[in-house]
């Protein structure tokens, strides 16, 4: 038995999905690298790793070392959280975190046997009583064993990788913005320790709309200590050379995003709003999913091109993604954004232009720098009409 079955009425991605990016990011994995995954609000960061841990999807990038890579997703949204100031001191800031990483673990393991993947040692205990005694100890009312997380953690790492070199661990943390922003530095700290201790073998991929250079910033907007810049640094340095861009959707990974799209909602579109669709929203994910109804409204026979793309832009779902992905944008993003939407983009690379490329939100053609999203373009152009420079 595997992973790969979808619940009950959710359809499983294909094995091909977003190809490009499932190349770059598992070469780094198979080096023993990390890798920061970035990119605008929407952009199927989440659906990325999803997918990237199941184990058919392992298996065409990692080959006949599938098993012995195990992928642990992490969720920030499913740590648990501890509201009462007295049990928060009494577990420590940390707790939820390590909790999260062993419990996680913990599924990933239980599906090696359930494959028969999993060796048995001659130890008294196997690895998945281990990991459960572990977890059983993060909930001991006596703080300082509470207190302990990474050494569990590093306790659990140590037990799985004796059992052989071929087996490693991959850590994903998707939308690290929230883990950082949830807890302290520390806890990043010792993630450090962990991959020193274990170098090669554990590795650790994350997603954000912001590098993680910026992150100890981001950390301290959100009233966090100005230290945090140094304690966080021997973890983020980590990736440094190691940033992966995500690409809008390849053609085939947006015409199967659309078939899914047609598939949940019981209707089809006419190939010409497919191509119509696909060529207003550059591909991008979130783009797709919003302007997937409008577009099943407009007549494919209508050949005017700004009917469509007001036809678009009238709509408040697909009005509130452009908005989202024109805010997750740092300022002199937004500025520079807004500066070609107007017609006057910089004379020079500016490290906000040269991160709108990165983030494939602006391309160069011909010289002159052009949006990649042509709906996210006509609701910036309705947006500075509205704006004083």
């Amino acid at each position: 038995m595997t992973n790969d079955s979808p619940p009950e009425g959710k359809q499983t991605l294909p094995d091909w999905y977003m190809q490009t990016d499932m190349i770059a990011v598992f070469q780094k994995i198979r080096a023993g690298e990390f890798c920061e995954i970035l990119g605008v609000g929407s952009a199927g960061k989440s659906n990325f790793v999803r997918h990237m841990t199941r184990s058919s999807v392992k298996r065409v990038y990692l080959q006949q070392y599938e098993p012995y890579f195990i992928t642990v997703l992490l969720n920030p949204h499913l740590m648990i959280n501890i509201d009462d100031p007295a049990t928060r001191a009494q577990a420590g800031l940390a707790w939820p975190g390590y909790e999260l990483m062993l419990s996680r673990m913990r599924r990933q393991l239980i599906e090696l046997e359930r494959r028969n993947l999993l060796p048995h040692t001659n130890e008294e205990m196997d690895v998945i009583e281990e990991i459960e005694n572990r977890i059983r100890l993060m909930f001991d009312p006596h703080s300082v064993i509470a207190h302990s997380g990474i050494r569990h953690l590093e306790d659990v790492v140590h037990e799985v990788l004796a059992l052989g070199n071929q087996w490693h661990f991959v850590f994903i943390f998707d939308e690290i913005e929230e883990f950082v922003r949830t807890l302290p530095p520390e806890f990043f700290q010792s993630l450090r320790g962990l991959r020193d201790e274990f170098k090669g073998r554990v590795m650790y991929v994350t997603t954000s709309r912001i590098p993680l250079v910026d992150l100890a910033d981001y950390k301290i907007e959100k009233g966090g200590d100005p230290d945090t810049v140094m304690v966080m640094q021997g973890f983020t340095e980590l990736f440094t050379g190691f940033t992966h861009y995500l690409n809008p959707f390849d053609e085939r990974s947006a015409r199967e995003a659309i078939r899914r799209l047609e598939e949940r909602n019981r209707v089809q579109l006419h190939e010409i709003n497919r191509r119509r669709l696909m060529g207003a929203t550059g591909s991008h994910a979130g783009l797709i999913r919003r302007g997937f109804l409008p577009t099943l409204y407009f007549a494919p026979d209508n050949t005017n091109h700004n009917a469509y793309m007001q036809h678009l832009l009238a709509d408040r779902s697909v009005a509130r993604e452009c908005e989202m992905i024109y805010t997750s944008l740092a300022d002199n993003e937004r500025e520079t954004l807004m500066a070609i939407t107007r017609g006057r983009p910089p004379e020079e690379m500016t490290p906000g232009l040269r991160s709108l490329m990165d983030k494939h939100l602006i391309r160069d053609k011909d010289g002159l720098y052009v949006h990649r999203l042509p709906i996210l373009a006509g609701h910036l152009m309705e947006r500075a009409s509205r704006e004083p420079e």
